[in-house]
């Protein structure tokens, strides 16, 4: 990608154009990339070649050891630590809905162009925006199963990746992302699909799909599926949710869109034994 660059993201139902002059786009959004023009409701994002001071500001959403999110010039910003200066620096420069704003550069020695879509920015940025369109990122494994797509929630070690491995390797299902993806609703049907980010396994495909049923897991000798009341159903899936919890906007958005999809989508427990049959098992009780 050359001089003066712009490309098209999409996750889940929200596109961002982004615009840069020089670099390389990291290649974790590489499937996420459209080249079609922009559209109306597409989120624009700049990214600039050198970074502003951070600005005093008396309004803090977050703060922590690397990074922090202020009231800034004219909206948010976030500053992070940077790796060699340890001086806090500019990282990003957002309006108070995260549909434009500029992506600055670290000053480290060759950090250009889109090299400045590091961790955690990109992930700060891009989550309060699907959050406040009603994206929802969430914990789990993503698996194209016939023609929906099933989510597998849970903490780390719990078994997102195992079952998602037992579906492609014995039932010939497609993985779409085994530790990141998204939910959200349209027409007023559950959807699901991948988010850039990954966990041990880095194929990702970005194409959503319609929600058939999400599933909280657990550990068990003997496999055992219970369905959840809606109420809960919220209540477990907000807990896996990477959602901005500091910024109330993207807070009150996510809960809708949550409370919207599990009043759609089934939710159950599923606690299983990590072996073939219990993909047998899902697809009997569930009917998949």
């Amino acid at each position: 990608m050359g001089t003066g660059c712009s490309c098209r993201l999409e996750i889940g139902r929200s596109s961002f154009m982004l615009h840069w002059s020089s670099g390389e786009l990291p290649s974790l959004y590489t499937p996420f990339m459209n080249m079609s023009p922009a559209g109306p409701g597409d989120s624009h994002y700049a990214v600039a070649e050198t970074s502003p001071d951070p600005t005093p500001s008396k309004t803090t959403y977050w703060s922590g050891p690397s990074w922090r999110m202020t009231a800034g010039r004219d909206g948010i910003a976030v500053d992070v630590v940077d790796p060699y200066s340890q001086r806090w620096q500019c990282a990003a420069e957002m309006d108070e809905t995260f549909s434009q704003g500029v992506f600055y550069p670290l000053e480290t020695p060759g950090a250009s162009g889109v090299e400045c879509l590091y961790p955690p920015v990109d992930r700060v940025v891009f989550a309060n925006r699907l959050s406040i369109e009603g994206t929802v990122v969430v914990h789990a494994s993503a698996v194209r199963i016939n023609d929906g797509v099933c989510l597998f929630c849970g903490r780390s070690g719990i078994g997102k990746s195992t079952i998602a491995q037992l579906w492609q390797e014995k039932a010939g299902c497609s993985l779409l992302n085994d530790d990141r993806a998204v939910v959200f609703c349209r027409g007023g049907d559950a959807w699901a699909g991948a988010a850039p980010w990954h966990g041990k396994n880095p194929a990702v495909d970005p194409a959503a799909g319609p929600l058939r049923a999400i599933f909280h897991l657990g550990h068990a000798s003997t496999n055992r599926l219970r369905r959840l009341d809606p109420p809960v159903a919220v209540a477990k899936l907000l807990a896996t949710g990477v959602i901005p919890f500091y910024y109330e906007p993207s807070v009150a958005a996510a809960t809708d869109a949550i409370a919207q999809v599990c009043s759609v989508a089934p939710s159950f427990e599923l606690d299983f034994y990590p072996d073939a049959d219990v993909l047998e098992f899902v697809a009997r009780e569930v009917r998949l």
